[in-house]
């Protein structure tokens, strides 16, 4: 009888480690997550211990990473990276891992559209800007207010805020400027 079939602390027929790994099958996890899982499923916190070395020897958790991957995904939903970094903290990775993981990965990404918060923002304010025009309304400070409060949601900075705003209100006056013109 292996380790993974004989029964572990309280009526477990599956050992810690074993129970991780299907966890983890589903999607990557930070450890955090993983020690809260199998306190959850109770095991003991020596198995959890165990069973969290035993996945980072085989790579299979790994909190750096993990940030990184969890960001790359992150900004393909136009998040910013103030919400994506709380979002991090919440899943309960440490502070300063969050920020050297972003960090690298912001260096070895640099000038690539991962790093171009001001560039995914004002494409939400356009899309928005857009749906509004498509829909007859005009540009007024309630739409504004939308849109700052959509941007504020998903994580931007207030000042990357306000140049989403500033811009959208001067492409509106461009445009109309051009419909005059015309």
């Amino acid at each position: 009888m292996n380790t993974d079939e004989r029964t572990q602390g309280k009526n477990h027929q599956v050992s810690g480690f074993t129970r991780a790994v299907r966890y983890l099958s589903l999607q990557a996890r930070s450890e955090a997550e993983v020690r809260r899982y199998l306190a959850r499923k109770e095991y003991s916190q020596e198995e959890i211990d165990e069973a969290v070395e035993k996945l980072m020897e085989y790579n299979y958790l790994d909190d750096f990473g993990y940030c990184q991957t969890f960001y790359r995904q992150a900004v393909m939903k136009n998040k910013g990276r103030r919400r994506i970094e709380t979002e991090l903290l919440g899943k309960g990775v440490g502070r300063q891992v969050v920020k050297e993981a972003i960090e690298a990965l912001l260096e070895e990404e640099d000038g690539l559209e991962i790093s171009d918060e001001k560039g995914r923002a004002l494409e939400v304010g356009r899309k928005m800007a857009r749906q509004q025009a498509d829909s007859g309304k005009l540009q007024d400070e309630k739409f504004s207010a939308k849109v700052a409060r959509r941007l504020a949601g998903l994580g931007y900075s207030t000042s990357i805020v306000y140049y989403v705003l500033d811009r959208l209100r001067a492409e509106a006056r461009e445009q109309e400027e051009d419909w005059q013109d015309d």
